[in-house]
């Protein structure tokens, strides 16, 4: 499915794909970190439309021409750069570490609050 939107953003370009692409990614996301898993590829995709999504979204609140001029330059920049990865799709799906290691702040809260019912 994601493929196939990736395709139709390619070809037309249109801001309404993309955030169909955001939203699948997104829940796609959250199915894996379930399962203690993530997808690389589907976090860098988030990442790099996340930058093209805000400025959308200044664009949008914006009135001033000179700033709106200077977003849209900004925006041709990332959306080449998000172009380029979405053309080299591959799913990458990895098993999350997990940090075994609790700080010392963390352990010294948990003591001082066990403590203290003591």
């Amino acid at each position: 499915m994601i493929k196939k939107l990736i395709k139709q953003y390619l070809k037309k370009r249109e801001a309404e794909i993309l955030h169909d692409i955001r939203v699948l990614s997104r829940r796609k996301l959250a199915k894996l970190e379930q399962k203690n898993k993530t997808d690389l590829y589907l976090k860098q995709l988030m990442k790099l439309s996340s930058k093209i999504r805000d400025i959308d979204v200044l664009n949008e609140k914006c009135s001033n021409k000179r700033v709106v001029n200077y977003l849209e330059k900004i925006r041709k920049k990332e959306q080449k750069n998000l172009f380029k990865f979405l053309k080299s799709y591959k799913s990458k799906i990895v098993h999350k570490k997990i940090d075994k290691k609790v700080s010392k702040n963390s352990c010294l809260k948990v003591c001082k609050i066990n403590l203290l019912k003591l």
